[in-house]
């Protein structure tokens, strides 16, 4: 009888309100659910960005800004693997990274150097693509020969240096002319293409 006394005294004097907190408590539970700041912290693919940057430092005659070379490493990227794992590819190395390493630096430098207004930094981004890939077809087989020889062919012919254009493809041809496949399925191209640089006398 004396609890029941004290519970309606308490409930008119207000004395029990000391519970509300609890209830607001849980009222915002779902707060307490928020991720911590701590697990939100930069994605995988922005890490593995970072990680190249670091390794593949661009020669800085070639003019290149931030922004091109970040374009370049995440053009490179979405290939799905880092071939860069060494670093910017300047040895003569035939290993086969190195080799697809300076194959996809150079197919993508060209690319950037069509979008820069600068001639001069073109013209040093388009020397510096010739040179890896030159590299390249210097060290290929047949099975690695095309990807250098025909972006060497675009770029010579572009450039109107016929001279080098024809002689980047015949490199190509005598790796090939000896091999079935080639006869086969590469060399009609090859002849086609071989044609329209022989009208320019070479």
């Amino acid at each position: 009888m004396q609890k029941l006394l004290n519970f309606l005294s308490g409930m008119f004097s207000g004395s029990n309100d000391a519970k509300g907190p609890p209830k607001q408590s849980i009222l915002n539970k779902p707060d307490d659910d928020v991720i911590p700041p701590e697990s939100n912290l930069a994605t995988t693919p922005e890490k593995s960005t970072d990680v190249v940057e670091l390794e593949v430092q661009f020669p800085e005659y070639l003019g290149l800004s931030s922004e091109y070379k970040n374009l370049i490493l995440e053009r490179i990227l979405k290939t799905g693997h880092n071939p860069l794992t060494r670093g910017y590819p300047r040895d003569t190395s035939n290993d086969e990274t190195d080799f697809v390493a300076r194959n996809l630096l150079a197919r993508d430098m060209l690319w950037t150097s069509r979008r820069d207004d600068n001639e001069a930094i073109r013209n040093n981004i388009e020397d510096e693509a010739a040179k890896l890939l030159e590299l390249n077809l210097r060290l290929a087989d047949l099975a690695h020969s095309h990807f250098p020889s025909e972006h060497l062919r675009i770029l010579y012919s572009k450039r109107k240096d016929w001279q080098n254009a024809a002689r980047v493809m015949d490199v190509e041809f005598q790796l090939g002319s000896s091999d079935q496949m080639w006869v086969e399925e590469r060399q009609p191209d090859w002849e086609k293409k071989r044609a329209r640089v022989s009208k320019n006398g070479y």
